[in-house]
This record gives structure tokens, C-alpha cells and sequence, in this order.
């Protein structure tokens, strides 16, 4: 910007100098088209259309003059900026060639799927229709049904069914909540069967064992008994033998009893003085019967 004014102020040319002006003004407008070229695109056409006209009137005013040194093709800042809003140009014109075309794909894409909800909008109402063409004949028969029966209307009908069906629900309820419980009392039952089965396991365990003690008792009881009936029987051998004993006792006694003095009369249950009565009796007849042996042997060596 500023070499472009120091060169105009070497020109002495007042056309020249309105000229530039001109065109510093249109490149001024151009690069604020550039900058704003959503809102500004018909000034960028009217800056076109001057810059075609520039070009057309510094074609003659070289032509016819040649003394204006800024319009000499040679000049690199005029082809500079010419060539800078041709680019500018270029570029805000691809840039919008490419939103239209984004633009026309997203209307496209939103204008197919639009499409596609009709048809299945259009789908869901013929299903709709249908569904309303087939259940229509419930109402003729609920109208019918109201007919025979002694409701006045469809509505008191119809609510008399939602009674029946709010019952039903009830009742369903119930059904459930008893089912409900009665699955509860089942695994109940089986828990309670389990713990049985299991505690008759235990206690037939508990019981074999029992038998198996029982039986061991039963054999020692056995052994027991063989003792006790050898040890009963032994007693009353000896008990026999003691009652024999006092028998024989007492008829010794009885014996004797004539042929000894005595002066203290002896029971029949005191055996034991019996027997000393009946042992110093034989030891008094043995005696006896001694000395009379060793006097009959006396009286045959005698006699001899």
C-alpha cells in the first residue's frame, strides 16, 4: 500500500491518478467481498463488471497514451493484484460451487429419507386401516350382544366388561399370590421331607448301632447267664450236700443219741454240735473197741 501511493504521487497525470483511484477502490471492495463472500456476492459481480470495464478503458488509454507509466503491462503490482482477485475469484467460487454441491447432497439425502418415511408412513395407515376394517365387526357384534342383553347402551356394556376384566385381573391376582404361597408351602414340605429323610438316616445309623450293642449284650448276657446257672447249680450241689450233710448228721445223732448220756439237749439245727456229739462218740467207741480187741488178743496168748 504504500509503494502503490509513492508511485502516485510521482505521476503527474490527474487521469492517471483517478484511474488508480478506481482501481484501489475495487480491490479494496474485492478483498471485502473475499472476506464477507456469503453476504457480499452481488457486490463481488458489480466489482467484475468494473474491473472488465477498467480493462477495457486502459486498453485504449494505452493505445492512445503512452506516457502514463502505472498502465505499462510491465507494471508486476497492477498484474499482481489482477491476478490476486482473478485467485480470490477462483476460490470464492469453488468454495460455493462446493457448499451447493454439500447442500444439494444433505437436501437429497434429507428428501430420501423423507421418502422413505412416507412409504412407511403410507405402510403403517393401510396397516392401521386394515386393522380397523378387521376389528370394525366387534363393534356391530357388541351392539348386537347389547341388543340381546339388558344393557341400554354399547358404553354400559362395555363397562360392565371392564368390571368383569378388573375382577378377572383380581382374581388372577389372587390366583397368583395363592399359587404364590403354595409354591412356598411345597419347598417348604420338601425341606421339611429332606430334614426327615435325613434324621431317618441318622437314627437308622443310630439304631444299627443300637442292634449291633444289643446284640453284643444279648452274647455277654448269654455268657453271663451260663455262669450264673453253672454258679446256681453249684450252689445247689452244695446246698445238697450240706443239707445231706446235716441229714446224715442228724441220723448219726439220733443214733447215738440213746446210748449217751447228756445233760443239755442239742437242736436240730445246730449240726455242728451234732457232729462234735457224734465225732466224741465214735472216738469214745473206738477206744472202747480197742482196748477190747487188745483184751480178747491177751486172753488168746493166755489160753495158748
Amino acid at each position: 500500500m504504500c509503494s502503490l501511493s509513492l508511485h502516485v504521487k510521482s505521476v503527474k497525470d490527474k487521469s492517471a491518478l483517478i484511474t488508480f483511484g478506481f482501481l484501489f477502490d475495487c480491490s479494496a471492495n474485492a478483498s471485502l467481498c473475499c472476506r464477507r463472500w456469503t453476504t457480499c456476492i452481488s457486490m463481488c459481480r458489480g466489482c467484475r463488471k468494473r474491473l472488465r470495464s477498467w480493462r477495457s478503458s486502459v486498453k485504449e488509454s494505452t493505445c492512445s497514451s503512452r506516457y502514463h507509466p502505472i498502465f505499462n503491462p510491465q507494471n508486476s503490482i497492477v498484474l499482481n493484484l489482477c491476478r490476486s482477485l482473478q485467485d480470490d475469484h477462483i476460490k470464492q467460487v469453488t468454495l460455493k460451487a462446493v457448499k451447493q454441491q454439500e447442500e444439494r447432497r444433505e437436501k437429497e439425502a434429507t428428501v430420501q429419507g423423507l421418502k422413505e418415511r412416507r412409504v412407511q408412513l403410507v405402510q403403517k395407515q393401510q396397516r392401521l386401516q386394515q386393522q380397523v376394517q378387521r376389528h370394525g365387526r366387534y363393534g356391530d357384534f357388541l351392539e348386537e350382544v347389547v341388543k340381546m342383553t339388558k344393557f341400554e347402551d354399547t358404553q354400559s356394556f362395555m363397562d360392565h366388561v371392564e368390571n368383569l376384566l378388573h375382577l378377572r385381573e383380581q382374581l388372577s391376582e389372587k390366583e397368583k399370590s395363592a399359587q404364590k404361597d403354595v409354591d412356598n408351602r411345597k419347598k417348604a414340605l420338601q425341606t421339611l421331607e429332606d430334614q426327615h429323610h435325613l434324621t431317618s438316616l441318622h437314627m437308622n445309623v443310630q439304631l444299627s448301632r443300637l442292634h449291633r450293642e444289643l446284640d453284643e449284650m444279648c452274647s455277654e448276657t448269654l455268657t453271663w447267664e451260663s455262669k450264673w446257672n453253672h454258679l446256681l447249680e453249684a450252689s445247689a450241689k452244695k446246698t445238697l450236700m450240706l443239707v445231706q450233710t446235716k441229714l446224715v448228721s442228724l441220723n448219726l445223732y439220733e443214733l447215738i443219741k440213746d446210748k449217751i448220756e447228756e445233760e443239755e439237749f442239742v437242736d436240730l439245727a445246730e449240726t455242728e454240735k451234732q457232729l462234735d456229739k457224734v465225732k466224741m462218740f465214735v472216738h469214745d467207741y473206738s477206744l472202747a473197741w480197742t482196748k477190747l480187741l487188745r483184751e480178747q488178743n491177751g486172753i488168746k496168748k493166755a489160753t495158748k
